[in-house]
């Protein structure tokens, strides 16, 4: 059914008389068409306020009757209806929206305000002096545990990894915030969530998708769509009813409009009666038209007429502000706090991936910016799902004819902000203006309007195109960012077209077919705004703003309606007079606390517990090494911790007040005490009533005091070269150069200085164009701040509310200077404005290296753009002018150099960890630094006028941390101070550090890099000792050892090695020498090492009194377990190749050993020892061994001697060297000469693998007293007991040692003695001789064991399987003694053991030669040679004789004999004839079988047949 009514709405506003009016009718026109229709079709409102001029009848009226009212009529304009309201201007339905099968999205401002907050102070305080590691990050562990849930499978290669996925994790929280469910029980089932981590992920997820709106995300393409533009909204088309609403944003227009109508009521006491108020209005006597309700209202004690509030939010016409529990005042950004905090949350698991492969990340959140202050409602979403329902009430009332009761909720339009200056004590309007209104086709309406605007506040909106789409409500009812809330800021406007944006003026003039046909323009009512100051603090009000725009009479700045004193004492019982430090994270619980405090002790014992204490890898070495480092270190540790750095003190002042539960985790700022609050409620009385209570009702509508801070910090100065970068370095990298060569002979290094080495190199390399220097520079300038940055900090106070042109003037110098940059040919002139200034001596440098993009060309095309890559600014002069604004509260610079002072237990703030340096000049015209980098004899500073000055000795490199330093009086300014706990605030050490730019969460800091840089290291890698280590069976040897080293210079040192291996190739002859050499391992040094000690591990210890100590992988991998004998040669290679240009690294032509980048130590040997058992030996045969003997008799000048002693031969098969260089054949004894040992034997011969011998039972001669060999049985004593070390045949080369045979179960030990095979060529074969000993034993039987003995190997490794030798019989010693008694007679003695075949009986020397006559025969021949004849042939017997016993004792005899030459020889000693000689020969006769019956045919008795066989023959030349 089509309607065309009007609702006529009572607003309540005064009951002064003073007031020119009283109450205000607001008309709400509401036609309902069939169809679409236009305004001319209707009868009431195509000429609306005409007919409200002359043609409308208006009753006012309450419970008790008529009021009388007379209605102002003059402000009613009808010319202006017709102009804004044509006949043509469409119509269409107004209705409620009814949004109940909709999802709403919303989410707690406050709570992610405390987040962001919260969760940034606890990442400052895990480590309050640098950005902390992912892994020390408070929520590291909760949230990798949280986390788990979110990773999936993923492959890599043919390996699947666990990898952690967020869609998991969105999909997750998705499961609650994005549920089907009421927003109602969303929020409950978010507040009631158990795990603290979660709730907060929760709370921040809900911001996320807020804003995301994923029903608006359209599927992903890989790639754009070709052609495809941006879709625009679509220009919203005009509208009878929106055009009304529009007008509702000025009241004066309103008036005009004839749309609110004011009252002034005849008796305004009357109005003191009414509990409701209400209107009727007929046209022409007509009351049809019109629909009234009832406006609740009530009168206030300053005779105020307001509205009665239906819900708790509001008291007497103003917000309940104070009631913290509804409302509050956020400080931050809130919504690039919520969601930089929400993308810093689940980025933190990727960081720890990051850091657990090494890379240099840390888990430093966001710096939060300070945005102002907003006022949030929390809840506002259902309170506003409550409105609306509400509203459906309420025309559902009116459709059926019932006058609803309105309340202040149903006629507010908006609300009018007013801000507490407590620095100036005043309160302000956000909302005061000036307006200009034109309508078209009328022209100017209102010009310079003062009148006060207001807010509208939250809105519920939906997503544009969407249908169905969720409504999103925020939470934040106003926001001030230090401008008007009614009126934009002057200026430009910024357009976006494509990807540019235009920065243009903004248009005057109306569109020529607008939406709507009234202009409005509005600018702040000068001198009515506040000043947004940083360290200000600021309360607020708001009234509420009716139908008719009238809030609530009140005076805005009102005297004192009490002392200040006396409101304090009225305040004192409810707030009291201190104001307690509050913890403004609280309502977020204790969780975050706990885990903070958590990781700090844990990152504490982290830092206390050092690994392997004073462990320098190997007993033997550590008193060698800990002496050398003592020697070089010279009592001063580089790396050893003060007691007390300022790092330290600052960290553990946090962690005690984190750890302290009294202390607030996150200090609240604002201010409730009755003190800090006096002069503020002081204005907001009420007045008349008692102070008491007016000073507790003022409370409730007022905000606490809350200072402006500023949460983002001091950004590190700027740097900017002066002259193009040469190799290795870049804006942070500073390089100087030294030269170094050295002289391979005697490993002397020689230096030469920056200044020589530059010239040199140009003189050498003319064309390389390297433009070495002996120092490199760099500006260092304040931050760029912002003008409005610059205006919060009161820099441009001077000009504001100024009469001066010239402060103006000033001023404006000053902001031209706000878009300068280094990139400018010229700068604003600040004392001539608009004049510039050239730059002198810019231009554009690229560094090395193909370019990425086409190079720019300075002035840029477009100022502002950034350079390609490649390309950087670089500023040729001495004193560089800044271009632009720089930050306030940047005072100078500070250099912190976190190795410095670490030699020295010195506490804080006696320490020279590092300096602050106090820019020059007055803001803006502040005056840089240069920083000029030299090379010097040791490490040098100086700061003089603007230059500093830094010197550093070749080879040495130093980093520190460049930060803006503040005043120490500015940290109040700053919200993360502010919010640390006050005993941290309170401590002057903190403070002092925290103004020279230690906090990083208040002046972040960039690592700057010096070098001194050299080609070669200074010193050169020599050895302390190198002890080689392996363990059995491994194929790598591990070196033991010292190597000095100059750390700053040397990057790695390399251990290139040499050797021989002995190899026995079966396809070769013989066994053959094989040269080898390689490197054996590379390791890195670190710069504080002066000492490389070789380890088995990578690893880093602390020495007691030395500090800290690198160890050193040493393994060499040979690739076998043989021994072998190494020459080691050290090489250290520079630390910085990247410095130089590669021409100036190459190897000095024809010299093999330099590679023109490092320097050589001495050569050291190293025997690697074997780490396998060698291979058993193959025996191929044994033999008896004669060892003949050749010498004067003694004490006798006319004798000589021959001897024939006893051993064997062992014959061996190829191949040898199973164990490497120095393998020997072991002969194995029992050890202590008993073999009863091991397991038991299978007969009783003992321990079967030990060299064992005994009597031959054939003869009756001296017993062999042990079964088991003896050492002196191999060797004599003087050999043995080490007195005599002349090699001599069949000896052992080794002495004996006692070992375990390994091989064998339980490891018996033996003694071993080695023995050094030879190669026979001619048999192929390698063999050992094995002299014996076997004293007076007579042909007794040997049965060796041997095996390979190693005697370079590792324990247990050293003796290969046993092998057991045949048996093998020694012959008789014998001694043969030739002397002369006189020209003609030769005398012979031969004596040695005997064996009988009887015992002789008793008797004396006769009755032994008879037995021994018995068997042996022994015969010497004096022979004489032919000279014609020189073989054998021609000796010919002279003389012979059978030598008799003539001597016998301890199983031995002597056989004596003279012979006779029948003629004259040469008297002398014998041994020097040639052509005569003696022959001795020893016959052994044994019996036989006896011959066969057929041989010898019938005989009396059987008698063996005696043999005889030839055991001893000499020759001894006359």
């Amino acid at each position: 059914m089509e309607t065309e009514l009007f609702m006529l709405c009572a607003l309540p506003h005064s009951v002064s008389a003073l007031n020119h009016f009283h109450v205000s009718l607001f008309v709400a026109p509401k036609i309902s068409p069939a169809d679409d229709r236009v305004l001319g079709d209707f009868r009431i409102f195509p000429d609306w306020a005409q007919t409200a001029k002359t043609a409308l009848r208006i009753e006012l009226f309450d419970q008790a009757g008529v009021i009388e009212a007379e209605p102002l009529l003059d402000p009613i304009q009808p010319q202006v209806w017709r102009a804004a309201f044509p006949a043509d201007t469409p119509v269409k339905g107004n209705r409620v929206p009814e949004w109940d099968d909709r999802r709403w999205r919303s989410f707690s401002a406050r709570a992610t305000h405390d987040i962001a907050k919260a969760l940034h102070m606890a990442t400052i305080y895990a480590d309050p002096t640098s950005p902390p590691a992912p892994s020390a990050h408070p929520l590291a562990g909760p949230l990798t545990e949280l986390a788990a849930k979110y990773h999936r499978v993923k492959k890599f290669g043919s390996e699947r990894r666990q990898v952690y996925d967020e869609s998991l994790m969105t999909a997750d929280l998705d499961g609650l915030i994005e549920s089907p469910e009421r927003l109602a029980v969303i929020e409950r089932l978010v507040a009631a969530e158990g795990n603290w981590l979660r709730k907060i992920a929760l709370e921040l997820h809900r911001c996320r998708r807020f804003y995301e709106r994923p029903e608006s995300q359209d599927d992903y393409r890989e790639r754009p769509v070709p052609g495809a533009v941006s879709p625009t909204l679509p220009q919203q088309q005009p509208e009878f009813h929106e055009r009304c609403a529009m007008a509702g944003d000025h009241p004066a227009l309103l008036r005009a409009l004839g749309l609110v109508i004011d009252l002034k009521v005849a008796d305004p006491d009357r109005l003191r009666r009414s509990r409701w108020l209400s209107a009727r209005a007929a046209i022409d006597d007509d009351f049809s038209h019109g629909r009234s309700n009832e406006v609740r209202c009530q009168v206030t004690a300053e005779d105020a007429f307001v509205t009665v509030a239906g819900t708790p939010d509001w008291s007497d016409g103003a917000l309940r502000l104070g009631d913290e529990d509804r409302f509050a005042v956020l400080e931050l950004d809130t919504d690039g706090s919520a969601i930089k905090t929400e993308r810093f949350l689940w980025t933190l698991p990727r960081l720890l991936a990051s850091q657990a492969n090494g890379d240099p990340v840390n888990a430093a959140t966001p710096a939060h910016r300070s945005g102002g202050f907003t006022v949030a409602r929390t809840g506002q979403a259902l309170n506003t799902q409550d409105r609306l329902a509400r509203q459906l009430e309420v025309q559902s009332s009116l459709a059926g004819g019932d006058p609803p009761r309105l309340l202040t909720e149903d006629v507010c339009r908006g609300l009018r902000i007013e801000v507490w200056d407590d620095t100036v004590r005043r309160w302000r309007s956000l909302h005061q203006r000036l307006t200009d209104v034109t309508v078209l086709g009328h022209g100017m309406l209102l010009d310079d309007l003062e009148e006060d605007g207001f807010i509208q506040g939250t809105s519920a909106h939906e997503t544009p195109g969407k249908a169905k789409s969720p409504i999103h409500v925020h939470e934040a009812m106003f926001g001030w960012e230090g401008w008007s809330l009614s009126a934009g800021r002057p200026g430009k406007r910024v357009r976006n077209e494509g990807a540019d944006e235009i920065v243009e003026d903004t248009p005057s003039a109306p569109d020529v077919s607008p939406t709507h046909p009234i202009l409005i323009t509005n600018e702040v009512r000068p001198g009515s705004l506040p000043r947004l100051r940083f360290g200000r603090s600021y309360a607020f009000r708001a009234w509420a703003v009716d139908l008719a725009g009238n809030s609530r009479p009140h005076e805005l700045d009102p005297p004192p309606a009490a002392p200040a004193d006396a409101v304090a004492a009225a305040l004192a019982g409810t707030l009291g007079v201190e104001d307690p430090a509050r913890d403004a994270s609280a309502r977020l619980g204790v969780g975050l606390r706990v885990a903070t405090n958590a990781a700090l002790q844990a990152n504490r014992f982290t830092e206390e517990t050092v690994e392997g204490q004073g462990d320098l890898g190997h007993p033997e070495l550590e008193p060698i090494l800990a002496g050398r480092l003592r020697e070089r270190r010279a009592a001063v540790d580089p790396t050893r911790a003060p007691l007390l750095s300022r790092r330290a003190l600052v960290a553990e002042a946090v962690a005690a007040a984190v750890n302290d539960p009294h202390e607030p985790f996150v200090t609240d700022v604002a201010v409730r005490s009755a003190a800090g609050l006096a002069h503020l409620i002081s204005t907001h009385l009420t007045p008349g009533a008692p102070l008491a209570e007016a000073a507790a009702a003022a409370l409730d509508t007022v905000t606490a005091l809350r200072p402006y801070l500023r949460w983002d910090p001091v950004p590190s100065p700027a740097l900017v070269p002066r002259d193009r970068y040469t190799e290795g370095e870049s804006l942070r990298v500073l390089v100087v150069r030294s030269g170094v060569t050295q002289d391979l002979t005697t490993l002397a290094i020689t230096v030469t200085d920056p200044a020589a080495y530059a010239a040199a190199v140009a003189t050498a390399h003319p064309g390389l164009d390297l433009r070495y220097h002996d120092r490199s520079e760099r500006h260092l300038a304040p931050p760029k701040t912002s003008q409005s940055q610059a205006e919060q900090h009161g820099m441009f106070d001077l000009a504001i509310g100024s009469t001066t042109p010239a402060d103006h003037l000033k001023m404006l110098g000053w902001a031209l200077r706000e878009d300068g940059s280094f990139l400018d040919l010229d700068i604003a002139d600040v004392d001539n404005p608009p004049s510039r200034v050239d730059q002198l001596n810019v231009r554009l440098e690229h560094q090395a290296g193909p370019p990425h993009a086409d190079r720019t060309t300075l002035p840029l095309a477009k100022p502002g753009d950034p350079l390609p890559p490649g390309q950087y600014v670089v500023h040729d002069v001495d004193d560089l002018v800044l271009p632009y604004l720089p930050d306030p509260l940047a005072r100078g610079i500070s250099l912190v150099f976190p190795e410095a002072g670490r030699d020295r237990p010195i506490p804080f703030p006696f320490g020279t960890e590092g300096f602050t340096a106090r820019y020059s000049g007055q803001w803006p015209v502040v005056e840089p630094f240069r920083l000029v980098l030299d090379g010097g004899g040791e490490l040098n500073g100086a700061v003089s006028g603007r230059v500093l000055t830094l010197s550093l000795p070749p080879g040495d490199l130093q980093r520190f941390r460049l930060a803006s330093s503040l005043d120490r009086a500015d940290l109040d300014l700053f919200g993360p101070w502010r919010g640390l706990p006050p005993s941290v605030r309170a401590n002057p050490d903190v403070a002092e550090a925290a103004a020279d730019g230690w906090l990083w969460g208040l002046t972040p800091f960039e690592d700057v890099l010096l070098v001194h840089a050299v080609p070669r290291p200074l010193e050169a890698p020599r050895p302390t000792k190198i002890l080689p280590v392996r363990g059995i069976g491994t194929t790598s040897v591990v070196l033991f050892g010292g190597l000095d080293v100059h750390g700053p210079s040397t990057d790695s040192v390399a251990a290139e090695a040499r050797w021989v291996d002995r190899v026995d190739d079966l396809t070769l002859p013989r066994d053959e020498e094989r040269r080898a050499n390689g490197v054996a391992f590379t390791t890195p040094v670190q710069s504080y090492e002066d000492i490389a000690v070789l380890s088995s591990t990578d690893g880093e210890v602390t020495v007691p009194n030395l500090g800290k100590v690198r160890l050193h992988k040493a393994s060499h991998e040979f690739g076998d377990t043989r021994h072998r004998v190494v020459t080691y040669r050290f090489r250290a290679s520079t630390r910085f190749r990247e410095y130089f240009h590669p021409e100036l690294l190459k190897p000095t032509d024809g010299d093999p050993i330099d590679d023109g980048r490092s320097v050589v130590g001495p050569e050291v040997v190293v025997s690697v020892p074997s780490s396998a058992p060698p291979a058993a030996p193959v025996v191929h045969s044994v033999i008896p061994l004669f060892r003949w003997s050749d010498g004067t008799e003694p004490e006798q000048p006319m004798a000589r001697r021959h001897g024939r002693r006893a051993g064997v031969r062992i014959y061996l098969e190829r191949p040898w060297w199973s164990s490497g260089d120095g393998e020997l054949l072991g002969v194995l004894l029992a050890t202590g000469g008993s073999d009863e040992f091991g397991p038991p034997a299978p007969d009783d011969s003992g321990f079967p693998f030990v060299s064992k011998w005994g009597q031959d039972p054939a003869w009756i001669s001296a017993p062999v007293r042990r079964r088991a060999l003896e050492l002196v049985t191999l060797d004599n004593l003087l050999h043995t007991s080490g007195f005599d070390d002349r090699p001599a045949p069949g000896r052992p080369v080794t002495a004996p040692v006692r070992l375990p045979l390994a091989t064998l179960p339980d490891r018996p030990e033996v003694t071993v003695v080695g023995y050094k095979p030879r190669f026979n060529l001619d048999r192929g074969l390698w063999y050992v001789d094995v002299a014996l000993d076997p004293g007076n034993a007579f042909w007794p039987f040997v049965r060796l064991a041997v095996c390979r003995y190693q005697p370079n190997s590792v324990d247990g490794c050293h003796l290969s399987a046993p092998v057991r030798c045949d048996y093998v019989q020694l012959p008789a010693e014998r001694t043969t003694s030739v002397s002369r008694t006189d020209e003609t007679h030769v005398r012979v003695v031969v004596s040695g053991p005997i064996g009988l075949r009887r015992q002789p009986g008793r008797g004396g020397i006769d009755t032994l030669a008879a037995a021994v006559d018995e068997n042996r025969r022994v015969i010497a021949r004096l022979q004489r040679r032919d000279p014609a004849i020189d073989t054998d042939l021609g000796w010919s017997t002279v003389a012979a004789d059978r030598l008799t016993v003539r001597g016998a004792g301890d199983g031995e005899v002597a056989w004596v004999g003279e012979l006779d030459a029948g003629a004259k020889l040469p008297l002398r000693r014998p041994g020097t004839a040639s052509d005569w000689r003696i022959m001795v020969e020893e016959w052994e006769m044994l019996p036989g079988d006896p011959p066969a019956p057929a041989d010898t045919g019938p005989v009396i008795g059987v008698f063996p047949i005696w043999e005889r066989r030839l055991t001893y023959a000499d020759e001894i030349p006359l």
